[in-house]
């Protein structure tokens, strides 16, 4: 080993520290403005370190912050039913949001398989959860929407 490399210390001393993750973690827990300016100031300095971490703070909670227009783009990529399934493990008023910015006829797609019950209900929410999540970062990497 060289002197440069991280060795275990006897006492406990030595710790590995993941900055980015730290960082994505830092991000998650500030509101819109107060992310983006982080990200701005980061941007600056390092344009793909930005970027890297603003698509690793995407959430699935983050479809809420889409405009309507960006809502339907990503609506031509997830089905609906994907959608209506996602909803059926959040709060009314998320799936009013979300809901309500659709156009009609993608929305009654969704509300429909949101109320309707289903069979492993739970592991279907988090695979629906976690196909859209990833359809909304490769859309953002594509500059298709923003969030």
């Amino acid at each position: 080993m060289n002197q440069f490399e991280n060795k275990p210390k006897a006492s406990g001393e030595g710790y590995f520290i993941n900055g980015k993750a730290q960082a994505v973690e830092i991000l998650k827990n500030l509101n819109g403005d107060e992310k983006e300016r982080l990200l701005k100031a980061i941007r600056a300095k390092n344009p793909s370190m930005a970027n890297e971490l603003s698509e690793n703070c995407i959430a699935f909670g983050d479809i809420t912050q889409l405009n309507q227009e960006d809502l339907n783009t990503l609506c031509r990529y997830v089905d609906a039913q994907i959608l209506g399934i996602a909803l059926k493990g959040v709060p009314l008023n998320f799936q009013r949001k979300v809901l309500s910015n659709l156009n009609r006829n993608l929305a009654e797609r969704a509300y429909n398989v949101l109320t309707t019950p289903m069979a492993n209900e739970d592991k279907v929410i988090v695979k629906a959860k976690s196909k859209i999540l990833d359809t909304m970062i490769q859309m953002v990497r594509r500059h298709q929407i923003r969030v």
